[in-house]
């Protein structure tokens, strides 16, 4: 209403909005949390949808430089296929389905862990198993995540990702 706010962080007295116009907030959410009606009222909504694959692979280049180069490419497009299965609950039913965020913490955890770009997922599974933790917050989503992949079934599927390439 005063057309002006404070970011404690930025240690600025304030931010003003220009008088002639009437101040745009944006916020974010990914609804983990209800917010009260009456703000929900002001809101205008608009849903962004979750990136698919071609979109994922830029977000990894741009973010992991390293994972752009040529030999990395079939590793990130596997990964990338394992991660959308996990979301799409084509694999395991679980609790909450990993974010973008998780992706990029987990092909650096499959990288640091000494990943061969140059082999399959399914040729490196024990990797695969230790790295769980970065893409699966609960120990339920770990377990299942874990079951689906010594079960075989995972296999399955890469060759079906394989074969649409």
């Amino acid at each position: 209403e005063r057309k002006f706010f404070r970011v404690p962080e930025w240690r600025r007295d304030r931010i003003t909005a220009n008088s002639a116009y009437l101040p745009i907030i944006v916020l974010t959410s990914n609804s983990e949390k209800n917010l009260p009606d009456a703000f929900l009222r002001r809101c205008a909504f608009h849903h962004i949808s979750f990136p698919g694959e071609e979109t994922l692979a830029r977000i990894v280049e741009m973010r992991l430089p390293v994972f752009g180069q040529r030999r990395e490419t079939g590793l990130v497009r596997e990964a990338i296929e394992f991660f959308l299965a996990l979301r799409d609950q084509t694999a395991p039913r679980l609790d909450k389905k990993p974010a973008t965020a998780e992706l990029i913490d987990w092909l650096m955890m499959l990288r640091h862990s000494g990943i061969n770009p140059e082999k399959s997922l399914v040729d490196q599974q024990a990797i695969v198993l230790q790295s769980i933790a970065a893409l699966a917050k609960s120990e339920n989503d770990q377990r299942n995540i874990r079951e689906w992949i010594e079960s075989r079934r995972w296999e399955e599927m890469v060759k079906i990702w394989k074969t649409k390439q």
